[in-house]
């Protein structure tokens, strides 16, 4: 680990950091990389999980066993996977048909409507997917 002041790089600029709170520190996913880091304000820069594939983004959760869940789109498949970082494992979620590709730098969870929400792309046209999943 490397003493780390929280930036955001310029390479990153439209990928969204989110606060993890198990480390009380920023996760700032780099672009088309499997490495999820956190950045602790005034403290250490930690790995929080390689996942089998490259991120365009990412959000994170817990599950009703109290484990964190990744969900992540992907930006060499362009689907959505959830990854359980305690069992190291990872689930392709279901998806409406091959011409879907998730698109953009955010994803979110909506825990009111259980549910992934995404940007994708179809056919050249854009649009927000809404996937139903229980973490």
């Amino acid at each position: 680990t490397t003493s780390a002041d929280v930036v955001y790089p310029t390479y990153n600029t439209q990928i969204m950091a989110e606060w993890y709170p198990d480390l009380g520190g920023w996760v700032i996913p780099r672009l088309a990389r499997s490495t999820l880091v956190a950045y602790v304000p005034n403290g250490n820069i930690t790995t929080v999980v390689t996942l089998p594939r490259a991120i365009n983004s990412s959000t994170f959760l817990k599950n009703a066993s109290n484990q964190n869940v990744v969900y992540y789109c992907s930006s060499d498949t362009k689907k959505i996977y959830k990854y359980n970082i305690a069992t190291s494992t990872e689930t392709l979620l279901s998806w409406p048909g091959a011409s879907y590709a998730c698109d953009g730098y955010a994803i979110k969870y909506s825990t009111a409507r259980g549910s992934i929400i995404f940007p994708y792309r179809k056919n050249g046209i854009s649009g927000y997917a809404e996937i139903f999943d229980t973490p």
